[in-house]
């Protein structure tokens, strides 16, 4: 595990328990534990003074398909772009989730037999369960695909945004726009 990863955690941690007198409290721990025996589970981390992650009680969930291998430093472009447009909606304590909770590279678990998908999709309903969310933003399409294909009910009041990821592949002279667009999608989603 990277440094980076064990600060991310660490603070992870530090702001589910800052969270003791919330009535939700009771049952984030044990899902953020319980992320850790998947293989090679991830959460989307807590900064300090800032987005809360996994570690959100708000009764918003952002939720994207599945985490990357990539290293996911606070300076990096989309960390900063989707955390970033959450502190600017005031949207800050959202919980960030995603419905595959194993890191993977590029739609690997398409290829995956139910069985070992099946896990993740238990876990996100017991997310949903347990924290309770009034708002759903899914970020992209693969997540709207996905999250569709096991929700429905859920899926049919959900908002859908671009997934930050796309940055990375637009040209420099087109990002400062998309990131704008993004926001303005995303502030959209939250309000409804």
């Amino acid at each position: 595990m990277k440094c980076s990863e064990i600060t991310d955690r660490k603070v992870t941690l530090e702001r589910i328990l800052q969270q003791q007198q919330h009535p939700l409290f009771i049952r984030l721990p044990s899902l953020w534990l319980d992320v850790y025996k998947l293989p090679d589970g991830w959460t989307f981390p807590a900064e300090e003074n800032g987005v809360s992650g996994f570690a959100g009680l708000a009764p918003v969930f952002i939720i994207a398909e599945h985490p990357s291998f990539s290293e996911w430093p606070p300076e990096n472009k989309g960390r900063r772009l989707l955390y970033d447009s959450l502190m600017a909606c005031g949207a800050g304590e959202a919980h960030l989730t995603d419905i595959v909770k194993s890191r993977g590279k590029g739609h690997e678990w398409k290829k995956w037999p139910p069985e070992r998908l099946r896990p993740h999709i238990d876990f996100l309903r017991r997310e949903m369960d347990e924290l309770k969310p009034k708002n759903l933003v899914l970020l992209g399409n693969d997540a709207q695909k996905l999250f569709s294909a096991h929700f429905a009910n859920e899926a049919a009041s959900a908002k859908m945004v671009p997934h930050f990821g796309r940055l990375q592949y637009l040209p420099q002279q087109d990002r400062g726009r998309w990131c704008e667009v993004f926001g303005e999608q995303l502030l959209t989603a939250l309000k409804s």
